[in-house]
């Protein structure tokens, strides 16, 4: 993501909002394991627009990468 606001500074914010299906809050290289969602509640793009007045944007343009070759648990 690229902030282009023009808004400096940390802010803290509440946001409600639903998982997408199938993800809830599963962490990276654990099983997804179905959600049944809100249905009271947005999906994450319709929350930020509605409820912080910020819209998200799909947008192609030069990011920064970091390439990982090797990852290893540390031996005792």
């Amino acid at each position: 993501m690229v902030n282009q606001t023009g808004l400096n500074g940390e802010y803290a914010v509440k946001l409600k909002w639903a998982p997408e299906s199938g993800l809830g809050s599963v962490l990276p290289g654990e099983p997804a394991e179905p959600t049944d969602p809100d249905p009271e509640l947005a999906s994450i793009f319709t929350a930020i627009q509605s409820e912080l007045g910020l819209r998200l944007k799909a947008k192609r343009g030069p990011a920064d990468v970091v390439e990982i070759l090797d990852a290893r648990r540390p031996s005792n």
